[in-house]
């Protein structure tokens, strides 16, 4: 009795374009097997020069896309700050201040109120808080503070304090000095109130 399966062995053979070929001699079977089995396995195959690119690719965006994060977590640079100096008035004579009237103060050009962020002996950083008039900018530095201590007209800075600063006119080149004689100084609230009436 025939199988059905012996059928389908038959036709397959019959398609089989090897089946027309002499068979294999036994060290010929050999030598295709150890050809077969001496192959690099995937494993320990050279990288397709394709990868490398790729993977420069990858890298390169990778790249681009941190420094547009650093560049957009990181503050961009401030201008310098705004420097002054405080020393004796060179307008008004030695013990002779005139009263802190608004009229002696309309026509000055800088007028601010600040807080003292950090006192050094050399220099004092002022952080703007308010502007009356002028363009302070958001930090003022105020140099030669030391003078004025000792001065009559004069005052010293406390860190975190608050203080009301005008600034005279200066010639070109010249650096702009803090009006003392009671003009600037901490900010009270009547000094603050002659500010508003010169610059309100």
């Amino acid at each position: 009795m025939t199988h059905p399966d012996d059928d389908l062995r038959s036709l397959l053979r019959g398609a089989d374009p090897a089946a027309r070929l002499a068979p294999l001699q036994p060290d010929r079977i050999t030598a295709m097997a150890n050809t077969a089995t001496s192959q690099p396995t995937s494993a320990s195959r050279p990288r397709s020069p394709r990868r490398p690119l790729l993977f420069g690719l990858a890298g390169a965006g990778g790249l681009a896309a941190a420094v547009i994060a650093v560049a957009t977590l990181t503050p961009m640079a401030t201008t310098a700050a705004t420097r002054v100096t405080m020393g004796a008035d060179p307008g008004l004579a030695a013990g002779s201040c005139p009263g802190v009237l608004p009229e002696y103060l309309a026509d000055w050009k800088l007028a601010f109120q600040a807080r003292a962020e950090k006192v050094t002996d050399d220099l004092v950083t002022l952080q703007v808080t308010e502007v009356f008039r002028g363009e302070p900018g958001a930090v003022v530095e105020v140099a030669g503070h030391e003078l004025s201590d000792s001065d009559y007209s004069g005052f010293g800075f406390t860190p975190g304090d608050d203080y009301l600063i005008t600034v005279m006119d200066a010639a070109p080149g010249d650096t702009p000095q803090i009006a003392l004689c009671g003009f600037s100084g901490p900010a009270s609230p009547e000094l603050r109130a002659v500010y508003e009436a010169a610059f309100g």
